[in-house]
């Protein structure tokens, strides 16, 4: 991700989809000692559950046993929904301070972090880190 290179990211995401038995809420904290890094995997985390509940409210399931709606006007069908960690709530935003030695071009002028210039990410934008996510909603 800190590369750029995000086609990665999607494979990343399909394969962790359909491992049906790994819980993201049970995705185990990092403890990362590096702060920006500690922000981005959190973020991470957070966007997959998003991520994950969106596949499975258009009625993909992680088994592989898919539901189909027969008519586009047929109600989506129930879910039980995919939660956080518990441990990313604790996770701080990126703070300036920690950016001032970081290239120039990874770096705004309110201090955020820039993975993806003009990023609108809201889960990110919470811990001053611009990107965006469409890598994580491939169907």
């Amino acid at each position: 991700m800190a590369s750029g290179d995000y086609i990665p990211m999607g494979t990343e995401t399909e394969y962790f989809w359909y491992q049906s038995r790994w819980s993201l809420n049970l995705i185990p904290d990092p403890q990362d000692t590096d702060p920006i890094r500690y922000a981005i995997l959190a973020c991470l985390a957070e966007e997959l559950v998003h991520a994950f509940n969106w596949r499975l409210s258009l009625g993909m399931r992680r088994d592989g046993r898919h539901l189909y709606r027969e008519r586009d006007e047929d109600p989506y069908p129930p879910y039980d929904p995919e939660t956080v960690a518990p441990w990313t709530k604790n996770v701080p935003p990126v703070d300036a301070q920690w950016t001032v030695d970081l290239p120039a071009d990874v770096v705004d002028a309110a201090g955020r972090l820039v993975l993806e210039e003009g990023g609108v990410n809201e889960t990110f934008a919470k811990r001053n880190i611009v990107t965006n996510v469409g890598w994580l909603y491939t169907i």
